[in-house]
């Protein structure tokens, strides 16, 4: 077991007190495993996977346990847990453009994260990697990337060098928030394949968090359903998708498949 997560529950701390936004999670992550975290905005899911990887500030109050191969992420210190972040835990956000500074490379942004975590100074063969990385994402001309700034690149080309950031760290864990919100439905398909790309290869352990069921179906192995900070149910991710048994989980099912309906409709009057 890589993570296991218990009685995790997140406060927003205010003058009135603290109001909770997560209430006592528990659940566990294996090596090679993919967890999809499903759930309407709002739900809890991005701040439970933050609190997870030890980025809320002074503004949140976090209680419980996360043990990351059974060291508790809650009682480490700040320099530990950046160590830590990087390193053994990466994490892909939902917009890419707000993941890069504008100001500087690719290639100064990658070698800069690079050195800190692997401890490294020799660009050229920090080079070697990252251009390896990128063969992996099928991102070639990885050299003229490398001299482009991000507003110089699609959104789908900024997450797969965002993943391809996270090969060349080789975590033990990838937590994925969102990754194709912000990018259209080719680029999605191709992100999604590049993240099952990384599983076979590196056989690294994911939690993937989105309020897309179709997505989740395509990467999780089991599957959590979140609802107003709260876990509601939690299962095999077929049996989840299939045979629902709570209301917030038949609600988001339902949802999808009139929007499916929908689309197929527009389609049909095209077409005629």
């Amino acid at each position: 077991m890589i993570i296991d997560v218990k009685n995790l529950s997140v406060y927003a701390r205010s003058k009135s007190g603290g109001f909770p936004l997560v209430k006592e999670v528990n659940f566990s992550l294996h090596a090679n495993e993919c967890l999809g975290i499903l759930g309407e905005s709002g739900s809890g899911k991005s701040i439970t996977c933050k609190a997870v990887m030890g980025l809320l500030d002074e503004r949140f109050e976090v209680q419980g346990e996360v043990f990351f191969n059974g060291r508790d992420i809650l009682k480490m210190s700040a320099k530990e847990k950046s160590l830590l972040r990087g390193k053994e835990m990466c994490m892909i956000i939902q917009n890419p453009m707000t993941a890069f500074n504008p100001l500087f490379s690719i290639e100064n942004q990658l070698l800069e994260t690079l050195s800190t975590h692997l401890h490294v100074k020799d660009n050229k063969s920090l080079l070697a990697l990252i251009l390896e990385a990128f063969e992996k994402m099928n991102l070639h001309e990885g050299e003229a990337i490398l001299k482009k700034y991000p507003h110089q690149l699609s959104g789908g080309m900024l997450q797969r060098i965002m993943i391809a950031l996270c090969i060349a760290l080789n975590p033990s864990v990838i937590i994925a928030d969102e990754p194709t919100t912000a990018i259209d439905v080719i680029n999605q398909v191709e992100v999604i394949n590049e993240l099952k790309k990384v599983r076979e290869l590196f056989h690294t352990a994911m939690i993937f968090i989105s309020h897309d069921l179709s997505i989740l179906s395509q990467i999780s192995d089991k599957m959590m359903v979140m609802h107003q900070g709260s876990i509601v149910e939690r299962g095999v991710a077929k049996e989840i998708i299939f045979n629902p048994k709570e209301a917030p989980t038949k609600e988001l099912i339902s949802t999808r498949l009139k929007l499916i309906e929908a689309f197929r409709g527009c389609v049909q009057e095209c077409v005629c």
